[in-house]
């Protein structure tokens, strides 16, 4: 059963012309394939902006946190027409912002790094959770880190999100951005005080990701991100980090000696 990320990301390739994802090709994103009469109904008052008809149903008993078809929620499929009058007027008159589709994803974490500023807006100005985690347990705030999107960054730091959040693998916002080489992004996250001292459970950690990425990787020492990269090491260094610091491996073996599990 897809997801309602599947959805909209099959939307979006739609848009493009890239046909086929998901197996959503030609998918028909009327609301009487995905929701119940009565739901349907108050979907049709929302967006033709009949407050009074809306609220008279909801009255009677229809809500609009539920699931439909594959597990679609009435503010996804807002979402997915990109009707933002309708998607306002479903969140005043009751649509939870972080009601999540049945694997845990929630509408703020699915819109982040996409390039639709204003829903983000939307979604926050209503409630949404700024450190909603995916529903593979990646905060929020890393998907608009995925796609450089600063303005999204900046915001999601203003409505709260923790650059400190971890995702499983104990990962917060600045280590991420280094696994994506977003070395300018980790830089700037690190000045508002991120953590520098988690490690993964295979022993890796900023330093060691840093330390790697300049010997290995960035062999071109004219380009932005050998720049950045080494701005974030020098970063390091003022915390009192030593180089070359220890190699996941060096770490667990380290750990094995004092007995403790990654």
């Amino acid at each position: 059963m897809p997801n309602i990320r599947c959805y909209l990301k099959s939307v979006a390739l739609l848009i493009a012309g890239l046909l086929g994802a998901c197996n959503l090709e030609g998918a028909d994103m009327d609301a009487s394939n995905f929701f119940q009469p009565e739901m349907v109904s108050l979907l049709q008052d929302i967006q033709r902006d009949n407050r009074k008809r809306a609220e008279q149903k909801i009255r009677s008993g229809v809500s609009l946190n539920v699931h439909g078809k594959d597990g679609i929620t009435p503010l996804f499929w807002l979402i997915i027409n990109k009707d933002k009058p309708a998607i306002k007027l479903a969140l005043q008159l009751g649509s939870d912002p972080n009601f999540s589709d049945p694997v845990g994803d929630t509408p703020i974490v699915v819109v982040a790094g996409g390039n639709d500023d204003e829903m983000l807006e939307i979604l926050l100005q209503a409630g949404a959770n700024p450190n909603s985690l995916d529903s593979n347990g990646y905060p929020t705030l890393f998907a608009a880190i995925g796609t450089s999107n600063w303005a999204q960054i900046k915001r999601l730091i203003a409505a709260g999100s923790d650059i400190n959040l971890t995702d499983k693998r104990n990962v917060n916002s600045a280590h991420y951005a280094l696994y994506i080489n977003n070395f300018e992004v980790a830089h700037y996250l690190m000045e508002l005080g991120a953590d520098h001292a988690g490690r993964t459970p295979g022993g890796s950690d900023m330093a060691w990701q840093i330390h790697d990425s300049l010997s290995n990787i960035l062999l071109d020492t004219d380009t932005d991100a050998y720049k950045w990269a080494g701005k974030v090491k020098q970063q390091l260094i003022d915390r009192g980090v030593s180089f070359p610091p220890l190699s996941p491996k060096e770490v667990r073996v380290k750990w094995a000696e004092e007995g403790r599990e990654n």
